[in-house]
């Protein structure tokens, strides 16, 4: 078995193998030279091998026999010998074998190579109390130190050994911190790579489940699992780019993988865009992990540098806290953090630079709001627009209310919800729109109905993106936007499209035989007749629409994995079938009614025994109590009959659920706009409903009208995961991983040429020191008993 493992891993070319032989026994029945001198101790000829296997003999027992062979077996195969007479002694006896392995590593007394454990969280954070929105994850790293007291020359029976290791524990976000997320802007990220593929860092990586409890898989989640590429078609089942990139990585590589099309989904797997991203890694020193960050291939590579804009605003005489004045500000919360005081925080100087900038450019625009003319007062008032915003690539948000502060009941308000800048849902789609439609469009949309609301009343978030060109080049520099009342958004639409306006050219919508919808580019409901449909998916009410326009090509129908998720599992009912044809069985169902009957009976007469003394004056009180009821009116409250007593003894607790890891699938989609040039006239559709689409010009937003009098097929689809069911059962499906590549790393010492003077093998045992000393004890005993009879 050896011999394959060593022939397998090349271990006669690099020397980096150290294998091990650990023998347990009581005895051993002959010599075994032979072997040794065919596996361990050849030349190469004659089908030898020299595999430098070290071993290890533990004799075990008192009365034992050939200790010289067992000991000879350790001595002349570099191990150590051990005799182990006792249970206490297990654990000292066993643990000597390190410092024999280790002997080589000291020896050389130059390199402490260090050692990386893969991810594992912080064990001071709780789920149920911590106000962290996400565990902390930990790496731990160690070194080891080394006992040099060997190297001295009067010192007598010298051993080179292992006196430990000094490790420390290294949080996973310090790592990202390097990687400058600023730098990398929107739609870009980093992530970490181990050399066995497993993910450390991800914006995809979620050690904490929707439920609140911890995946028992977050620290081998592989690199496959979170990288979502539009080569991949079936699940479980990566395409030949995503593996050259994970295997390159697992490699310690440094490479490149540019123009990469990618399923890029955001709004916490709701949303969906085929994007072209390149990849780009390079090892950490000293380390097994690899380092990688994304960038969007289109506009990922330019970012705005400004310049020393502390030291400029200094010299200028201008206070740089008059730029952050007011409440109506925030800066991304991961980006700078808290350190000395309230008012004391720690960021990157290139990003204080750029933050300054921000707020000193945008701080004259967020005053005090004056409208230019009556005709903006009136637009604004048109449509109900009571909120305006600026996010930029700093992390600083910026709000203002048009009309003045709003009370709320929350006393939140937009900058309390959106506090992420450019991880915010409406500016990565506004960065999306812009390089979809180069028009200067903006970006609608509303929360998805299952988000909580920010208050009470259903907002449209418009949001538009940014881009200052310089010598041909255009950077993302921020996001703007304004929000308004979803009810006059409402009103205004079906005020317009109840009029004929172009001859005819469109239905008008509020009519009966016709249902106008407005959609957002992934087909989720902005605007409907319905009103409580706003939030949700088209296709739930339009099924065979939205199957229809997906055949067309006015959709693009995209599946997206998450292979993260934790399924709660229904207890299965036990069967008593088998049971009852047992006589035990209802013997031993008898016996706990008997018991438990007993015991309830006897608390029943303890109970009156105690209340007896009590009873003379309490006997004649009536219980005037009574119950209120929900509906705010007493009611009589209802006897307690003593068999509630006696169930509620014997109700079992309703056991905790219990969650398994699972694969879910969601079907997004993504709008093609190109599909809807030339469509003019209502679209048939065998077994469809006929439907008319347009695209609204300088948006997101597409206006689809269905004639809801004619038949149709009953179709439902939906955007919300739904299970997978694989023909085996976990982890069964996932055993195509295990043939993934992975590299073993190789900075081991296994030889030294000194190791010889340095060797200790063991003793012969301690039965034998004992046996030694047996004429010194026979001489003491003679001494002592002549001495106590004179």
């Amino acid at each position: 078995l050896l011999r394959k493992y060593y022939d397998s891993r090349h271990c006669s070319t690099n020397s980096t193998c150290n294998q091990a032989i650990m023998l347990v026994t009581d005895g051993v029945a002959g010599n075994t030279t032979d072997v040794f001198q065919k596996y361990n101790w050849g030349n190469g000829e004659n089908g030898t091998s020299r595999m430098n296997t070290r071993i290890f003999t533990y004799l075990l027992g008192k009365e034992v026999t050939k200790v010289r062979e067992i000991q000879w077996m350790a001595c002349l195969n570099r191990g150590y010998y051990s005799h182990v007479q006792t249970l206490d002694e297990v654990h000292e006896e066993v643990l000597k074998y390190v410092d024999v392995i280790a002997t080589p590593l000291v020896l050389q007394n130059e390199q402490h190579p260090p050692t990386w454990t893969h991810a594992f969280t912080d064990k001071t954070y709780d789920p149920k109390t911590s106000t962290d929105r996400r565990p902390r994850l930990m790496i731990a790293v160690g070194v080891p130190a080394f006992d040099r007291f060997y190297r001295h020359a009067n010192t007598t029976n010298p051993r080179a050994r292992l006196l430990g290791v000094a490790g420390t524990d290294v949080p996973v976000e310090d790592i990202d911190k390097l990687t400058l997320p600023y730098k990398l802007g929107v739609n870009g990220y980093s992530f970490v790579v181990s050399n066995n593929g497993y993910v450390l860092l991800h914006p995809d990586l979620r050690p904490l489940g929707t439920n609140g409890k911890m995946n028992p898989n977050y620290n081998s989640i592989d690199f496959t699992e979170v990288e979502h590429l539009f080569e991949d078609k079936n699940p479980r089942e990566p395409g030949e780019s995503i593996l050259n990139i994970r295997n390159a990585m697992v490699r310690h590589e440094s490479n490149e993988f540019k123009d990469i099309s990618v399923k890029f989904h955001y709004d916490t797997m709701r949303r969906v865009s085929e994007e072209k991203q390149d990849y780009f890694f390079a090892p950490l020193p000293n380390t097994p992990f690899t380092l990688g960050i994304v960038m969007p291939s289109e506009y990922g590579k330019t970012w705005i540098k400004v310049g020393e804009e502390v030291d400029k605003n200094r010299h200028m005489k201008i206070n740089i806290p008059d730029f952050f004045m007011g409440d109506n500000w925030k800066v991304h919360p991961d980006w700078c953090r808290k350190t000395l005081g309230d008012d004391a925080y720690y960021c990157n100087k290139e990003l204080v630079n750029l933050l300054i900038f921000d707020a000193k450019v945008t701080n004259s625009s967020y005053g005090v709001w004056r409208f230019e003319n009556d005709e903006e007062r009136q637009l604004i008032e048109r449509f109900g627009a009571d909120l305006r915003f600026v996010a930029t690539m700093s992390g600083l948000t910026r709000w203002q209310f048009i009309f003045g502060e709003v009370e709320v009941e929350t006393d939140r308000e937009f900058g309390d919800y959106h506090t992420k800048a450019i991880d915010e849902t409406w500016y990565k789609s506004a960065i999306l729109q812009h390089h979809e439609d180069r028009t200067e469009s903006f970006v609608y949309s509303v929360k998805h109905y299952t988000d909580h609301m920010e208050n009470n009343e259903v907002k449209i978030t418009a949001s538009h993106a940014i881009f200052p060109r310089d010598g041909g080049k255009e950077a993302p520099a921020c996001v703007v936007g304004f929000q308004f009342s979803h009810a006059r958004m409402w009103e205004r639409f079906f005020s317009i499209t109840a009029v004929d306006h172009c001859d005819s050219c469109l239905p008008i919508c509020t009519d009966d035989d016709v249902d106008c919808v407005v959609i957002d580019n992934n087909a989720y409901i902005v605007i409907g007749q319905n009103i409580n449909t706003t939030g949700k998916f088209f296709g739930e009410f339009h099924g065979d629409v939205m199957a229809a326009m997906v055949e067309k090509g006015i959709f693009l129908s995209i599946e997206v994995y998450d292979y993260q998720e934790q399924c709660k599992e229904e207890p299965k009912a036990g069967s008593y079938g088998h049971g009852l044809l047992h006589p035990l069985r209802l013997l031993t169902l008898g016996w706990k009614w008997l018991v438990g009957r007993l015991f309830f009976q006897y608390q029943r007469i303890q109970w009156w025994a105690d209340g007896a003394p009590f009873m003379e004056y309490t006997d004649e009180i009536e219980d005037e109590y009574v119950a209120v009821g929900d509906g705010g009116k007493a009611s009589a409250s209802k006897p307690k009959e003593d068999s509630d007593d006696e169930n509620a003894m014997f109700d079992e607790p309703e056991p905790d659920p219990i969650y398994e890891a699972c694969d879910m699938r969601s079907t997004l989609y993504a709008l093609q706009p190109s599909a809807l040039v030339g469509i003019n006239d209502f679209v048939q559709a065998p077994s469809t409903r006929p439907f008319l689409v347009k695209k609204i010009p300088n948006s997101n937003l597409v206006l689809v009208v269905v004639n809801v009098l004619m038949p149709s097929r009953s179709v439902r689809l939906t955007t919300e995961p739904q299970r997978m069911e694989y023909t085996n059962q976990f982890p069964c499906y996932k055993l195509n991983m295990s043939f993934y590549e992975r590299r073993r790393i190789e900075e081991c010492y296994t030889e030294h040429e000194d190791e010889e003077l340095y060797t200790y093998c063991g003793n012969a045992s301690r039965l034998g020191l004992t046996l030694q000393l047996l004429p010194l004890t026979i001489i003491l005993m003679f001494y002592l008993t002549h001495s106590f009879m004179r």
